[in-house]
């Protein structure tokens, strides 16, 4: 059976006034500043990369 490896990446969470939401971003990936966003913290933080 083959084991499942996770691989934790570091999270960028700002507070976009303009857009009223969350942006989230992963400096690992360059080029995207913001990969995703959440208008509250909770989902913001919660997002999954795949």
């Amino acid at each position: 059976m083959m084991k499942s490896t996770k691989i934790k990446y570091e999270m960028t969470i700002a507070l976009s006034e303009e857009d009223d939401c969350y942006l989230v971003g992963f400096p690992d990936f360059l080029g995207q500043k913001w990969r995703t966003n959440g208008d509250i913290y909770e989902i913001a933080a919660s997002c999954r990369l795949g």
